[in-house]
């Protein structure tokens, strides 16, 4: 999950809304360079991110656990050959991010270079080798990540990006459409009339067969879309102007107070409305399509089924006010979790067990489970097949045997499993408990014996034994004038009883021997009389 937050996006309302358990990467947008290859620090970018906003995000973000990167940015032809035609340049600006790097404490820097000719392809793989090289100088895990857009050069500088070892590539899978187009998606699934005929799944495509490895690969997608003024109402209606950005956080509220409903188109995967606007001279139609949670789950989806390395987003901030954008990314992008977790036997009085798991998977295909004594010790990662179905059409979890240490005491013990799924995210731990039990009961006195005159016999009472796996039943002998041992009850739950000796003048001697439900004698007591 990579999250680029600009630099107008950064103030304390956002800081509030940034749910941090969502995100793996945040981009800090964005610095620039001037000059002979130093930083621009009169923009506004640099500013806001050297500034105290800039640092309370990245001390919130990298407390949390997210990565946080600097976003550079060279936008235009001339601008870019100016860069890329001057390796002294580069190797300053190399100098002057690497410092920013280390000033601000983030984890790395995302390399936005858009508007670049082809004849400097391989000097930008060339400087993005060598930004790596120097950052992890400093930091051996610090990341260089690239953003390149949804066409075929966007392809073929992602292939010098990967070429040249960077981290990830984040597909900018947006502006298929622009303001002079007919209204549609900006992020087409499935194109429909997008004047470059291209929607994302030609993009992915492209960029496998450009040898672009799609395990390193972001798709990113827009919260934000556009609205044009159009000649009615109906889908795919012509635009009769020049269409503008829509930003949902500005806009929160409509289309329902505008009266009209929020439709969706399945094919391209968009959200969208259109109504009568009489605010402007002359009255016009107008039609907005824009990315909601409805139309950016099947994109997530179509990532989840490339096997990508993740989705991406422009702009964090953008959905501020919004619901659901946050409660999707992480109902499809969190960890594997264990749904199941079983023991057997339980209770048991053999150290061999068998465990029954099942998982349900994030985004990735759960591969593995692994077992342990106490949560943080582990043993070897064992695969984890999907469940198999027995004839009845009920799924059968896969099962594993497991052995507890010989020293393991009696009592209720627990055994925690973990998952974790083909890209390595490793799911919170699940315990299951299991009532050890390899010695018999104990009984905490001997038995009390008397003779009932009321009853005319001799009786014996005794304490229930305590036993860590539940019901005890007692073997109860008993012998007269030390005579031949009698069996009075072979395993009885009760704990009194009547003994069969009539004579109060008889010597008594009664022995009581708990057994539990596992076949565990516990030491016998006895009382004479």
């Amino acid at each position: 999950m990579y999250g680029y937050l600009p630099y107008w996006e950064m103030n304390s309302a956002t800081l509030d809304y940034l749910d941090f358990n969502a995100l793996s990467v945040l981009s800090l947008f964005s610095v620039s360079w001037g000059g002979a290859g130093i930083l621009d620090r009169t923009a506004p970018g640099y500013g806001t991110i050297t500034g105290s906003t800039g640092r309370s995000v990245i001390a919130a973000a990298k407390a949390r656990g997210v990565r946080v990167e600097l976003t550079f940015t060279s936008f235009g032809l001339t601008k870019n050959t100016t860069f890329f035609g001057d390796p002294a340049r580069q190797a300053t600006f190399i100098g002057e991010l690497r410092g920013l790097v280390r000033a601000t404490g983030v984890d790395g820097v995302n390399v936005d270079v858009e508007l670049l000719e082809n004849q400097w392809f391989d000097e930008y793989g060339v400087f993005l080798a060598n930004l790596r090289a120097a950052l992890r100088a400093d930091n051996p895990v610090a990341s260089v990540s690239v953003a390149t857009n949804a066409n075929v050069s966007g392809a073929r500088m992602a292939k010098r990006a990967a070429d040249a070892g960077v981290d990830r590539i984040f597909i900018m899978g947006y502006a298929y459409r622009s303001a002079g187009s007919n209204p549609g998606a900006i992020a087409p699934l499935v194109g429909r009339s997008a004047p470059s005929g291209l929607d994302i799944r030609w993009t992915i495509d492209r960029y496998a067969l450009e040898g672009v490895p799609l395990g390193r690969v972001i798709l990113g997608l827009p919260y934000y879309g556009m609205s044009w003024p159009t000649a009615s109402s109906a889908l795919g209606a012509a635009r009769t102007g020049g269409g503008s950005t829509y930003t949902p956080r500005v806009n929160i509220g409509k289309p329902a107070s505008l009266g009209v409903p929020l439709l969706y188109e399945p094919g391209e995967s968009v959200s969208w409305y259109a109504w009568y606007d009489t605010s402007v001279t002359p009255p016009t139609w107008r039609q907005v399509f824009y990315d909601t949670p409805t139309s950016l789950r099947p994109k997530y989806a179509y990532a989840i089924s490339r096997r990508l390395a993740g989705v991406g987003i422009w702009a964090l901030g953008y959905d501020r006010g919004i619901p659901g954008y946050w409660d999707l990314l992480k109902a499809m992008f969190g960890p594997p979790r264990v749904t199941s977790f079983t023991l057997a036997p339980s209770p048991t009085r053999t150290l061999g067990l068998t465990a029954s798991v099942t998982a349900t998977a994030g985004s990735r295909l759960v591969t593995h489970v692994r077992f342990g004594p106490d949560g943080r010790t582990w043993g070897a990662w064992l695969p984890l097949p999907v469940p198999v179905t027995d004839t009845a059409g009920l799924g059968v979890p896969p099962t594993y045997a497991l052995t507890l240490g010989a020293k393991t005491p009696d009592g209720s013990r627990r055994i925690y499993a973990q998952v974790r799924d083909e890209g390595g995210t490793v799911s919170v731990s699940r315990s299951a408990a299991v009532v050890v039990d390899r010695t018999g009961p104990v009984l905490g006195s001997a038995p009390s014996l008397w003779y009932s005159a009321a009853a005319r016999t001799w009786r014996t009472r005794w304490p229930a034994a305590r036993d860590p796996s539940g019901p005890v039943l007692y073997k109860v002998s008993y012998a007269v004038n030390g005579g031949p041992w009698k069996v009075a009850a072979m395993r009885t739950s009760r704990t009194a009883m009547a003994l069969p000796v009539k004579s109060r003048s008889a010597r008594v001697t009664v022995i009581v021997r708990p057994i539990d439900r596992l076949g565990n004698w516990g030491t016998a007591r006895r009382t004479t009389r």
